[in-house]
């Protein structure tokens, strides 16, 4: 086929990149039938968490005499679908991509033609409102009516839509709630509409703010994020239609440096899904700090969910029966952006391996992250010495572990400013005092907040239950908290159930613990507090950071000269800086807080 032409001309680059001798034969089929690249740049031409500049697409895409660059670095990863605008879809001009309909699919059409990437659209599920003063209810003849005539519109300019991907009910998005209606009702009329040109909904579970929760009796259940999606869709398992692809983020919050298993991804057998993953670092310095994801979603995709004997692994459940799988409808891996206008694209040159890492590991969800970042970096860095291309592999396998360290190790969570009412704590500021944080303290203003990249801990208090006496989320199935782990199979509600089994990284959003508590300490075999546990997690961290930048910069020679080498040592100069004052900031906050 012509898209298995440009993979094997895409493939034999790589070689010739790398310098490596041409094998006689490489044959690989992709393990997930949908791979797909989540723009989320709104019309205007500002990308939401955009870290690298404005949108190469928008506004260009609705003008004839601008024509945004061609897509082969995304294709050429293994990408084959690009979402092409932000999910949050709803008001002008987001909703100029339903009424210029002709523009941009003339404009981008041959574009992805030429690679045979499929399109897609965020649409905002109340567009019938917005735009034609329509009822938005799924049930209503009027709103099928409305979808049919736009979705036939977008067929007849551009033949190969793929479909519509959907955030409904939440962060204020208007859904099919609003109409005192279920998100398979949502899902399935947008999908009946669709299904006669062969087009899917990706419905997207993030979902939470909607008075739902574990238990009606217990207001700490009704308001924890952590569950509130597991809540919402479980119930519905096998009742969403065939062309729905329900798109779970890979953990249960919200793109945190490390949370654990998203609890729906294993836990909804009879329904379509596929895992949403972030390329983009909007949690995680901001494609300032280097922060390699590669491994992130190794941790992942190995993930045994338990639901099935003898294991049922995130990579078995989105890759293809055809490719020995367990995924009936093809499977399936979403990535949002890193991607914006910089002439590098991603700012960081070292944030390219995200992009690279998505299509790759969406092709082959078994490859180890350390093949796949050295790859990326042989092929970035083609007049360097094998030495040095495995020093910044090296760099790349390390960086994310390394942030998680100074910033929120142990599952602590949620740690920049992000005031938010939906975490796990007893609500002591609304009983105590005015503030936002422990006890209803006041906290320091958050001057970014919408930013992302500032540590606030004190902010943070919600989601990570910080007290005098100690920190971390009871979520266990006999606490007091959302009994969030109740929603994993029995057996591996077992193991975290169990201060003691419960993986290290994992600890404190399962588990409230003292300050004073003993743990396994981060040097050596002894056991230390907590408190303690934190402080020397957050110090070799940063002792790590310094001998990554310390190796880059003993890179310069041989690199072979690289230009780009100047502008990586002074984001890491950066890092290094903001680094400290992040772990200045917590460290100082817990220490205030604890009296230790």
């Amino acid at each position: 086929t012509a898209s298995g032409a440009w993979y094997g001309a895409f493939k034999l680059l790589s070689y010739v990149q790398r310098r490596l001798p041409l094998p006689e034969r490489d044959a690989s089929a992709p393990a997930m039938e949908l791979r797909a690249w989540n723009l989320w740049d709104t019309l205007s031409g500002v990308v939401e968490r955009g870290n690298a500049g404005n949108s190469l697409v928008w506004p260009y895409a609705l003008y004839d005499d601008d024509k945004p660059p061609h897509p082969a670095q995304l294709y050429s990863s293994g990408v084959n679908t690009v979402v092409l605008n932000d999910v949050n879809a709803c008001g002008d001009p987001q909703t100029r991509s339903l009424t210029a309909v002709a523009n941009w699919t003339k404009n981008l059409g041959p574009l992805f033609d030429r690679y045979a990437l499929t399109p897609m659209l965020a649409v905002c599920f109340g567009a019938p409102t917005e735009l034609s003063n329509v009822t938005s209810d799924p049930l209503s003849a009027d709103a099928i009516e409305w979808w049919t005539a736009k979705f036939g519109e977008i067929y007849d300019h551009y033949p190969n839509f793929g479909g519509v991907v959907v955030k409904a009910d939440s962060e204020g998005d208007v859904g099919p709630m609003s109409y005192n209606r279920t998100e398979a009702d949502g899902a399935n009329m947008l999908a009946r509409v669709l299904k006669v040109r062969g087009g899917r909904v990706l419905w997207r579970s993030f979902i939470y703010g909607n008075g739902l929760g574990a238990d009606p009796s217990n207001p700490i259940g009704q308001e924890d994020l952590a569950r509130q999606a597991f809540d919402t869709f479980k119930p519905l398992d096998g009742s969403f239609d065939d062309n729905v692809i329900l798109q779970i983020k890979s953990g249960p919050m919200d793109f945190q440096v490390r949370e654990p298993l998203h609890p729906l991804l294993g836990g909804m057998p009879e329904s379509n899904v596929m895992m949403e993953v972030s390329s983009n670092q909007g949690y995680t310095g901001h494609q300032i700090h280097v922060c390699n994801f590669a491994q992130q979603w190794e941790y992942y995709f190995a993930w045994d969910t338990k639901w099935a004997s003898p294991s049922l692994t995130i990579a078995e459940l989105l890759t293809s029966e055809a490719r020995g799988g367990r995924s009936k409808w093809g499977g399936g891996l979403a990535c949002v952006s890193n991607l914006g206008n910089f002439a590098n694209y991603t700012a960081h040159v070292l944030a390219a391996a995200n992009t690279y890492a998505c299509g790759r590991m969406a092709w082959d969800p078994t490859v180890p992250a350390a093949t796949v970042d050295r790859e990326w970096a042989a092929m970035t860095f083609p007049a360097g010495s094998a030495a040095a291309v495995d020093a910044v592999a090296d760099i790349l396998g390390r960086s994310w572990q390394v942030y998680e360290g100074y910033t929120s190790p142990m599952g602590i969570g949620f740690i920049v400013g992000q005031d938010n009412p939906y975490g796990c704590a007893p609500k002591t500021n609304y009983t105590r005092g005015g503030g936002e944080g422990p006890g209803g303290a006041a906290c320091p203003p958050v001057i970014d907040h919408g930013n992302h990249y500032w540590m606030n801990p004190c902010d943070d208090y919600d989601f990570s239950n910080y007290s005098k006496t100690g920190l971390g989320c009871d979520r266990t199935s006999r606490g007091v908290g959302s009994r969030m782990i109740d929603t994993y199979a029995p057996a591996l509600r077992e193991i975290l159930d169990d201060p003691a089994r419960v993986p290290e990284e994992q600890l404190l959003f399962f588990h409230n613990k003292k300050w004073t508590d003993p743990v396994p300490a981060y040097y050596g075999n002894a056991t230390v507090r907590l408190f303690d546990r934190i402080r020397d997690r957050h110090a070799g961290a940063l002792d790590e950071l310094r001998g990554m930048a310390a190796t880059w910069d003993g890179l310069e020679a041989a690199l072979g000269g690289d230009a780009r080498f100047a502008g990586v040592r002074a984001r890491f100069l950066q890092q290094m800086n903001d680094a400290a004052v992040f772990s200045d900031t917590i460290m100082g906050f817990y220490g205030a807080l604890s009296g230790l």
